[in-house]
């Protein structure tokens, strides 16, 4: 099963992420920050990253573009979850790199969905 990365600051949302990934077979690392998502993604390469986009001392965005610039990470799958929503905010994830944004509150259904589409496994 794949490996995916969970970087959240909010406790709540990266342990129910953790769980229902956990309970879908996959294997799940966790990072409360956008330094230690980083370093855990260049360490690992998971097949999959949930990046929050507003995070103490580095954004979700800076990660992302680090990892777009890098020849090792520029091609894993990042899903940017996020509490904003305009047109602008959507753009510059996809501009930087993200594969997909999905925005806060969100569903696990949704998510599920979703991650299943950029892992390129069956519905």
């Amino acid at each position: 099963m794949p490996n995916i990365l969970v970087v959240d600051d909010d406790a709540l949302i990266r342990d129910m992420l953790v769980d229902y990934f956990e309970a879908q077979g996959h294997h799940v690392i966790a990072a409360p920050n956008g330094v230690s998502g980083l370093r855990m993604a260049q360490a690992v390469h998971p097949d999959l990253i949930i990046l929050d986009v507003d995070m103490p001392q580095m954004t979700g965005l800076e990660v992302c573009k680090r990892l777009r610039e890098s020849p090792e990470t520029s091609k894993l799958r990042i899903l940017m979850l996020t509490a904003r929503k305009t047109e602008k905010d959507v753009t510059k994830a996809l501009d930087l790199g993200a594969d997909a944004y999905m925005p806060k509150p969100f569903s696990l259904a949704e998510m599920g969905l979703r991650s299943k589409m950029l892992l390129g496994l069956e519905r």
